[in-house]
């Protein structure tokens, strides 16, 4: 995943970071390779931001993989089937008029 953080109300400086995935014991956290994170719960899942030395308010502009949309989707399911069913259902619903919106010829 990567953050875009812009200064809310003024943008002086765009901050880029990408956010490593993590994985966790009884010990704590560790810092895995640089990829896609992992959702650990339904609505949640934890990643480690570098370097980051931030102050005041920002909007924040997260960018998933496709990846990363999967392993939600995944879980999601597992720890919430019928929650799930009704996301997926809806979506499938708006990917079939998206596809046939885009095949109808111009004119």
């Amino acid at each position: 995943m990567k953050l875009i953080l812009r200064g809310w109300g003024r943008e002086v400086t765009q901050h880029h970071h990408s956010l490593r995935p993590v994985s966790s014991d009884e010990k704590g956290y560790k810092a895995l390779s640089p990829g896609p994170i992992f959702w650990h719960e339904a609505l949640s899942a934890h990643a480690k931001i570098e370097k980051a030395s931030l102050s005041g308010s920002f909007l924040v502009e997260m960018k998933f993989e496709q990846a990363e949309l999967e392993n939600w989707l995944t879980l999601f399911a597992k720890e919430k089937p019928a929650e799930a069913l009704r996301i997926i259902a809806n979506a499938q619903a708006e990917a079939i008029i998206a596809l046939h919106t885009s095949e109808e010829p111009a004119g």
